[in-house]
Order: C-alpha cells, then sequence, then structure tokens
C-alpha cells in the first residue's frame, strides 16, 4: 500500500522523555513539491509560448542541506552493520545516531531542504516565488529572459524564453548543489512530455 511504498528505511523522530518520538503518516515525511495543477499549467504555457522546456536533478537533495544549530535535534536507531555500544557499556539496540546532515524520509527534512533551495533561488538567482504555489518560482532578466521552474522534491521541471535562461539556472543551483542529471523534459509523473520541435505534446 501507500503507506509501505513510502515508509522510510530508517525509523527517524525527535527525543521525548524516555525514548523517541516517531510518526507512523508517511506523508509527512516527504517534501513537499509544486501541485499538479500547477505543473500541467507549466508545460501548457511553455507550449503556448514556444520556449525551452528543461528537467534537471539535484543529486542528494536532503542529504546536501544541513542542520541549523537552532533546530529540533534529529535523532535514529543505529543503522545495520554500524551499531555500537554506548560509553558505558549500553546495549546498541538503546543507543541512537544523532544526524548532523538531513536524511530524505525525515519530518524535517522539507522544511529545511525547502529553505535553503529558496534562499539559492531568490537571494542568489533573483527568482520571485509564486504566489499560486510556494514551489514554483519565476525570473524576468533582461540578458537570459524569461524562466519558470518548478521544484518537486529533488527534481526541477523549467522552461525557458532563451536558451541562456536555462544556462544560468543550472548555473545558479550548481552553486550549491551537484546535479546528476538535466536534459529536456521526457516524462513526469505518469504522463509524457515530449519536445517536439521545441514545441510539447
Amino acid at each position: 500500500g501507500l503507506d509501505e511504498v513510502l515508509r522510510p528505511r530508517l525509523c527517524v523522530g525527535r527525543p521525548i522523555k524516555g525514548g523517541v518520538e516517531t510518526t507512523d503518516d508517511p506523508l509527512a515525511k516527504f517534501a513537499t513539491t509544486s501541485d499538479m495543477l500547477s505543473t500541467l499549467m507549466m508545460i501548457a504555457l511553455t507550449a503556448e509560448d514556444n520556449w525551452e522546456g528543461f528537467a534537471f536533478d539535484i543529486h542528494q537533495f536532503h542529504q546536501s542541506t544541513d542542520i541549523p544549530d537552532d533546530a529540533r535535534p534529529i535523532i535514529t536507531t543505529q543503522p545495520k552493520g554500524f551499531e555500537h555500544t554506548g560509553p558505558n557499556g549500553e546495549p546498541a539496540n538503546e543507543m541512537f545516531k544523532w544526524l548532523n546532515k538531513q536524511m530524505q524520509g525525515t519530518r524535517t527534512a522539507s522544511a529545511m531542504a525547502n529553505a535553503q533551495l529558496d534562499r539559492l533561488l531568490i537571494e542568489v538567482g533573483g527568482f520571485r516565488r509564486t504566489l499560486g504555489d510556494s514551489r514554483v518560482f519565476v525570473l524576468t532578466h533582461d540578458e537570459h529572459g524569461g524562466v519558470r521552474l518548478a521544484m518537486l522534491s529533488d527534481d526541477g521541471l523549467g522552461a525557458s524564453e532563451k536558451p541562456a535562461g536555462r544556462h544560468y539556472t543550472l548555473e545558479i543551483v550548481k552553486k550549491w548543489y551537484k546535479i546528476s542529471h538535466d536534459g529536456p523534459w521526457q516524462v513526469h509523473r505518469g504522463f509524457e512530455a515530449r519536445s517536439v520541435l521545441n514545441r510539447f505534446e
């Protein structure tokens, strides 16, 4: 079922008196993404405007996000093969790991990773967040033209008025992240958006 598909491999929660609090809600553990309607509108507008559509994948998006010192700590059971007993001989199954980096599947990964990406796109790249969807950004630039960008967890789905807009966007993202894949749109969440002479079907 859906619960099993989305369940992270490690049980993660926050420390409470007497142990660690965990959640059974699988949807609470994954990064927010742009709404499907926003994505469909972007594809339709890209086709109508005859803009260049592109996509990219941020490698290890959540794991590339530091956990701030003032944030609620993330505590996890020890991964299999990396168990250690406590300093006073406590059994390994009673010891937990305190994470320094985000891990996909944690309840805080979404908010922190999105906040880091927002700072990059808005403060460094000059994008602005759209009013209708917090995960859709737009850029109006004299040299690079217009760019629309939707973020879907670790995937970026974009459209640019000029090729320079695409290159600018990717270079901005590469300032903080490693991009494991980029190219034209091919398939998006169960439906196809294939490039045909710079148009889309």
